[in-house]
């Protein structure tokens, strides 16, 4: 399990660099994908092939200019057709309508019409489109539209019902998706939904009219750059999206390599000095052995996780707060169990033959520590790295839950602590809680045997029971 979390660490890093996660907390970063829905997955499970998120673009073999004079204006017209096949079983949570166009003075007009694959055509925007800023002509003029949230949008469609099916209705967003996406006899109410599977289009017309001295009719100015369609699905990746439409999979991968570096690098940290405060106070005694003991006990006494949470609030406010820090904070409190068992291995080992011996032979007492002492401590101090990691990870994850984490970072505590706030538990969101915590589980579990294993390997009184 350690080799995997290892490997995924690396992927992570290398897939995902630190420049593309530090996007992870803006949430234009992540308009285009469904929020609060599962892995693609499970499909398997239920039986139904629900729609996956999707960017269908418009070749320009598509596209037909009709530009000609008339007596006292340059008319232009951009007709360009996006086409697509649905073949779901249920309809996108959202789709998106984005375009591009460029114009010279006069702003041109928008029509965007949807048709289904009975032909029947609904008109959903019929608009001017804004004056560029400057001097014209006006180039990459961009503008995207939202079905479900679009006021206009949702009373042309309940125009469209009116004289169409003669259905007086409150067209709300989950009503659109019924109308763009739904048989006639959805729509309705006969019988249950069902999704209207075939061909469709999506036309983007643009008509302007310009003084006719302005432009040869053989080179006209206004034209439609780019014309795209996004369907959010109702699934979405290995790993499903948070409520902000955020990846899971690109957070649970890295979410691998923090927890493995604060808990490796933290309990590396905190051994290291235990060991070495151990061995010396153990080793010298007298003043110094109590000098230490008693810092050692009032580190011991103290409530850890209180005032973890109080200085990562106060340095956090300060605008310190980074993944660094944390383990700074950590290894501060992390020392004192570890003085007190090293310090008693050095009060039975300062007493055995071999380092009489040494003394006899002359040797100073910091070559004793280093070549006789610390040595007998090191197959503790590697058992007790490996079960320290476990600690550190769940201490990050409560901190992080908290929100006293790297604010940058997407960690496993992070993301538990955004399902709690984004009430998973209760909307029934169980990717959202189940995976982190699943991992967080895992990589602890799996030091914790490594841990154990050194310490009946390396402590033979152990290996003989």
């Amino acid at each position: 399990m350690i080799i995997a979390f290892a490997a995924i660490s690396v992927y992570a890093t290398v897939r995902y660099p630190y420049s593309e996660v530090t996007k992870w907390n803006d949430p234009r970063n992540w308009t285009e994908n469904p929020t609060s829905v599962p892995p693609a997955w499970v499909q398997g499970l239920i039986g139904r092939a629900l729609p996956e998120t999707a960017t269908y673009i418009a070749p320009a073999t598509t596209k037909a200019n009709l530009t000609y004079r008339g007596q006292t204006a340059l008319v232009t017209t951009v007709d360009q057709l996006l086409i697509f096949n649905n073949n779901y079983d249920d309809t996108p949570t959202n789709i998106i309508i984005s375009f591009a166009v460029q114009y010279s003075k006069n702003s041109p007009s928008i029509i965007v019409t949807w048709v289904k694959p009975d032909g029947q055509k609904i008109e959903l925007a019929n608009f001017i489109m804004e004056r560029g800023v400057g001097e014209p002509p006006y180039r990459d003029m961009t503008k995207d539209l939202y079905p479900i949230y679009d006021a206009q949008i949702r009373r042309n469609i309940a125009a469209y019902l009116k004289t169409t099916f003669n259905l007086t209705a409150d067209v709300d967003p989950r009503m659109v998706m019924t109308v763009l996406y739904g048989t006639n006899q959805s729509i309705h109410g006969s019988v249950p939904f069902e999704v209207e599977k075939g061909q469709y289009r999506v036309r983007l017309s643009l008509q302007s009219y310009n003084a006719a001295n302005d432009f040869p009719v053989s080179n006209p100015t206004d034209d439609v750059l780019s014309f795209k369609l996004v369907t959010t699905g109702k699934v979405y990746g290995f790993m499903g999206t948070d409520s902000l439409g955020r990846d899971l999979f690109i957070g649970i991968l890295w979410g691998a390599p923090v927890a493995l570096l604060i808990g490796i690098l933290t309990s590396v940290i905190s051994v290291a000095v235990g060991v070495f405060l151990g061995v010396f106070s153990g080793f010298y005694g007298g003043k110094v052995d109590n000098a230490l003991q008693r810092v050692t006990d009032y580190f011991l006494i103290l409530p850890v996780l209180p005032l973890l949470i109080f200085l990562s609030f106060i340095l956090g406010a300060a605008g310190g707060r980074s993944v660094w820090l944390l383990i700074v904070l950590l290894a501060v409190f992390g020392w004192p169990g570890i003085t007190k068992v090293v310090r008693s291995l050095a009060l039975q080992i300062r007493e055995s033959g071999y380092v009489e011996a040494a003394r006899a032979l002359g040797e100073s007492n910091p070559q004793i520590l280093l070549r006789h002492i610390l040595p007998q401590t090191l197959p503790y101090a590697f058992a007790n790295i490996a079960l320290s990691v476990p600690g550190f990870i769940f201490t990050e994850a409560s901190l992080s839950f908290l929100g006293l984490g790297d604010p940058v970072l997407p960690t496993w505590g992070k993301i538990l602590g955004d399902a709690q706030m984004g009430g998973a538990a209760v909307a029934g969101y169980w990717w959202w809680v189940l995976i982190p915590g699943v991992c967080i589980i895992l990589v602890a579990m799996s030091f914790a045997l490594l841990g154990n294993a050194l310490d009946r390997i390396l402590t033979p009184r152990l290996r003989r029971r």
